[in-house]
């Protein structure tokens, strides 16, 4: 049964029912208006020849405060307010009446389970052979809440939750995909996780467990596809920004939750992760059987030597940026759900120094595999 209008202020008033920003006005007799944020993801044609639910799909962003929608086109768009529900009331998104009138049809999966937190993000269809203007700012839809018999036993902690803005589909993590049986629990697993300091040298560890027959899964691999589903410019401050929001968001284990998802799916026995960067994700793999961390360091001059060197876009190009991003990987003044490789370092398991020749460096890494793989 919908919640009336009175019971929306009183909800409000306690608390237990956020909108972020609130308009009293905006309390219609059984539903809250919500009103059009400002930016816009489109699906991007150029960079796929098709879509499957088991790939990210990769979008193109608009930041505007309006759009054109063209004849039988379709956008994902993001409410203005941000809404926080309790564990007991569920809501369902539905479009304005004058907006269905005018062939625009909004949201064709607008439930919205009891623990939901964010912005919400809208799928709009333009069912007309006439474009369609749409403008941040305006009541585009409202939303419908509803008590659930009793408080749920586990809120909603989906991959939506806590989500910011225009956000696409990911489906493509969907638990489904993630089948136990690819791995039988009898099969003992080896993987050395990697961390280090900004251009210590990572890739010579990782070269070198390639060549011992170990599979490399890296953590920006699940930033980048983050940052090609939303329009983001993939540098590496904006990366950065990614990987602290995502753990802010859902936890500081969430980034090496889907990196576990995908190594389970591969089958493989001997698994390099590389890209560990809070501790947070090194408790996560500590949990499983087989793991064990390598931490990569080196002198401040060599490492930005060799960030100039390999020429890799988003490298930082002067000693001044480099500073600047080496102090926020290292988790100088950063938040608890930030870079923190610097606290990563001290929880490795062997620390490898890459401060002579390459020679040298190998023979000091062949000498811990030894004793690590022993018992593979």
């Amino acid at each position: 049964m919908p919640i009336s209008d009175g019971t929306i202020k009183e909800l409000i008033e306690k608390g237990d029912l956020v909108i972020t920003p609130f308009n009293k006005d905006s309390i219609a007799p059984a539903s809250i208006d919500l009103r059009l944020g400002s930016g816009f993801l489109v699906v991007d044609h150029h960079q796929m020849k098709s879509l499957s639910l088991d790939e990210p799909v990769k979008y193109r962003k608009i930041e505007r405060d309006s759009v054109i929608l063209p004849p039988h086109h379709f956008l994902l768009a993001t409410t203005l307010e941000k809404i926080k529900l309790p564990d007991y009331i569920s809501g369902k998104v539905e479009g304005r009446s004058s907006v269905g009138r005018m062939g625009l049809f909004i949201q064709n999966a607008g439930w919205i389970d009891p623990g939901f937190e964010g912005d919400i993000t809208l799928e709009l269809y333009n069912a007309n052979e006439l474009p369609i203007e749409i403008k941040a700012g305006r009541r585009i839809c409202q939303i419908v809440l509803s008590y659930t018999d009793k408080a749920v036993e586990k809120p909603y902690e989906g991959k939506y939750k806590g989500q910011s803005g225009t956000m696409g589909s990911m489906i493509h993590t969907d638990r489904e995909l993630h089948r136990e049986e690819k791995i039988a629990e009898s099969e003992k697993m080896m993987i050395i996780g990697l961390t280090g300091s900004l251009g210590a040298g990572k890739g010579v560890v990782s070269d070198y467990l390639k060549g011992k027959g170990f599979e490399r899964y890296v953590f920006s691999d699940i930033l980048r596809d983050y940052a090609n589903q939303n329009g983001i410019p993939q540098t590496r401050e904006k990366l950065q920004d990614i990987g602290d929001k995502l753990r802010g968001q859902r936890g500081l284990n969430f980034l090496a939750e889907l990196l576990y998802e995908k190594i389970k799916i591969s089958g493989k026995k001997k698994i390099v992760v590389d890209g560990i960067r809070n501790p947070g994700e090194i408790e996560f793999f500590r949990k499983i059987e087989g793991f064990c961390l390598i931490a990569v360091d080196a002198p401040k001059e060599k490492r930005f030597k060799l960030l100039v060197a390999r020429e890799r876009l988003g490298d930082p190009l002067s000693w001044e940026e480099f500073l600047k991003l080496d102090a926020r990987d290292k988790g100088i003044d950063q938040e608890e759900s930030g870079q923190a490789v610097g606290k990563c370092i001290n929880l490795a398991d062997f620390i490898l120094i890459n401060d002579g020749e390459l020679d040298e460096v190998i023979s000091r890494l062949e000498k811990f595999y030894v004793g690590i793989a022993e018992p593979l």
